[in-house]
C-alpha cells in the first residue's frame, strides 16, 4: 500500500518545491523534499509510544534558501572539505568554489544540497530523486547522472541508497547531513547521548579542519567510542583535536566493519535508540559545535550541541591524499552507497 502523501510547499525560481511524505503503519513518518533531497521531518517513537520529531528542520521553505547549515541535506558532489578549493585529476587542474576559507565545502556555494531533483514516488514507501550535474557545475569535471532513494520499511527504518554515472573521470562522495536530536525536546542538548561506534581509527584535522592525512589510533583519546559512552565524556575533554573541532567532534572516524550495528546511538530518557549501518568506510562525527543562536526551530533558539550529526561517507580531502581510499569515479563505473538508519526502543 503506498502512503506516501505530496504537497506543493512553495515554488523557487519558477520551480515547484514538493513536500513528500512517507509514513508507515506503525506511524513513523517521513518528510522530504525535492530541494536537496532534505529530509525535514522525522518523526520517532519514545519507550511511551509517543512519535516526536528527531530531526532539525524548518516547517517553512524560505529558510532553506538563507538559514540552514544542511539540514537534511544529500550532499555532493563531494560531502567534506577540499582543501584550496582545487584539485588535479588525470592530469587536469580544477578550480572549485571556495565557500569556506580556502576550502570547498560539502560541494561548493551551489552543491547538490540547493538543487532542485526530480521526484518519482515508488512503490512500498520508496521515493526516488534523479538530476543531471552539468560538466564543471561547481567546477567539476563530467556530466553526472544521479539517482537518490529513500525508502521506509514497516520495522522504522529508513534506508537511503545513492548512485551516480559520469561521461568522464570526475569524484564523487555523498552523504546525508541530518541533525538529530533523539530528544524529541530541542531545549535538551545531545551531550547526554550515548554513542558507540566500531571505529578504531580516527583522521585528525589541521586547524582549517582538513584532514593531516594520518590514520590515527582512538586508543586513549576522546575518539575511542568501541565502549558506549556521553558525548559530553569527550566534548569535555582536553583533547587538543576537541579544540581544533570547536570544542567538539567534527571529526572522521575510519568504520572497522559494514552493515553489521557499527554505530549506535541512544537517548537514555526517551528511549530511543538509531542504529546505523552503512557501505560506507567512514562516518563524520558532527556534535554541533557550530551551532549559534541566530535562529528558531520548534519554538527553540538554536545552541551549540543542539544536534548531532553521522554523515556515512569517504574519507573527505581524499583526491589530495594518495594514502587514502579513491573517491574517482570512472565513465565505466558506477557510483553507489547505501546506508541504513535503523529505529528501535529500549
Amino acid at each position: 500500500m503506498n502512503l506516501i502523501k505530496t504537497h506543493e510547499l512553495a515554488e523557487h525560481n519558477g520551480e515547484k518545491i514538493i513536500q513528500y511524505t512517507m509514513k508507515n503503519s506503525n506511524r513513523m513518518e517521513v518528510t522530504v523534499l525535492n530541494y536537496g533531497c532534505i529530509i525535514t521531518k522525522w518523526t520517532a517513537r519514545n519507550r511511551n509510544g509517543v512519535y516526536e520529531n528527531i530531526v532539525l528542520g524548518f516547517d517553512e521553505f524560505d529558510p532553506y534558501l538563507t538559514q540552514s547549515p544542511y539540514f537534511g541535506a544529500v550532499i555532493g558532489r563531494v560531502a567534506g572539505r577540499i582543501d584550496k578549493a582545487a584539485f588535479e585529476l588525470n592530469g587536469k587542474s580544477y578550480d572549485l568554489e571556495a565557500n569556506e576559507g580556502e576550502s570547498t565545502l560539502h560541494g561548493g556555494e551551489q552543491g547538490f544540497d540547493k538543487r532542485i531533483w526530480k521526484g518519482t514516488v515508488g512503490e512500498n514507501q520508496e521515493l526516488v530523486f534523479t538530476r543531471t550535474s552539468p560538466h564543471l557545475e561547481g567546477g567539476f569535471p563530467g556530466t553526472l547522472e544521479l539517482k537518490v532513494v529513500y525508502r521506509l520499511l514497516e520495522d522504522d527504518t529508513l534506508e537511503v541508497e545513492y548512485e551516480g554515472t559520469t561521461d568522464q573521470a570526475t569524484i564523487v562522495n555523498m552523504t546525508n547531513h541530518s541533525y538529530f536530536n533523539l530528544n524529541g525536546d530541542l531545549s535538551k542538548s545531545v551531550v547526554d547521548h550515548e554513542l558507540q561506534l566500531k571505529a578504531s581509527r580516527y583522521l585528525p584535522l589541521k586547524d582549517n579542519l582538513i584532514p593531516t592525512g594520518e590514520l590515527a589510533s582512538v586508543e586513549g583519546t576522546a575518539f575511542d567510542f568501541r565502549s558506549k559512552k556521553t558525548l559530553a565524556s569527550g566534548i569535555h575533554s582536553d583533547d587538543k583535536q576537541i579544540k581544533i573541532g570547536g570544542n567538539g567532534f567534527d571529526h572522521p572516524l575510519v568504520l572497522d566493519e559494514n552493515f553489521n550495528q557499527e554505530i549506535i546511538v541512544t537517548e537514555p530518557v526517551s528511549g530511543r535508540t538509531l542504529t546505523i549501518e552503512t557501505d560506507q568506510k567512514a562516518v563524520v562525527f558532527y556534535s554541533g559545535n557550530q551551532m549559534d543562536a541566530n535562529m528558531t526551530i520548534r519554538g527553540c533558539e538554536t545552541q551549540k550541541h543542539m544536534a548531532l550529526c553521522l554523515e556515512t561517507q569517504n574519507f573527505p580531502n581524499a583526491v589530495h591524499e594518495p594514502t587514502f581510499p579513491s573517491t574517482k569515479l570512472e565513465p565505466s563505473e558506477t557510483y553507489r552507497a547505501k546506508t541504513r538508519y535503523i529505529w528501535t526502543v529500549n
